[in-house]
């Protein structure tokens, strides 16, 4: 009974909503780059704002480091730094190619995202196995404190 509930349940899909808006992902890739070029220049001018309050590491923490690590292809390194690095990244690739293809194959692409996400709901998985990184870190900078 509960099953059929949840099956019925539509959640919306987030991805491609942000897919569609070609200036807002296209602002996101350029302010990635410019983060990961200045990390590899070692020019580290970004300091996460939750970390220095709560010195307790964010979900995204170690996100640009991983990134860099794993285009120089030191993947287990990557995965170190962040466990859902490779898959963040891969969606970040997605998204680049979504954003500077054609309008045809964008329209194309978009389509076939949208019924990945309504059928299985993986963006929200994605953002469950997120928070679950987050709290996990809170645990362990709490049992490391005591």
């Amino acid at each position: 009974m509960i099953l059929q509930k949840l099956k019925k349940i539509q959640l919306p899909a987030l991805l491609t909503a942000i897919l569609k808006h070609r200036l807002l992902c296209a602002i996101g890739i350029t302010v990635s780059f410019v983060i990961i070029t200045l990390y590899s220049c070692n020019i580290s001018w970004w300091n996460c704002n939750f970390q220095n309050t709560t010195s307790i590491p964010c979900p995204s923490c170690g996100l640009t480091r991983s990134f860099f690590f794993i285009l120089k292809g030191k993947i287990p390194i990557a995965l170190e730094h962040h466990p859902l690095s490779l898959i963040l990244f891969l969606v970040w690739l997605y998204i680049i190619i979504i954003t500077i293809s054609p309008k045809t194959v964008r329209n194309f692409f978009l389509k076939i995202t949208e019924k990945i996400e309504n059928k299985t709901g993986i963006t929200f998985i994605m953002i469950a196995l997120y928070l679950i990184i987050g709290i996990e870190r809170v645990i362990t900078e709490i049992y490391n404190y005591l």
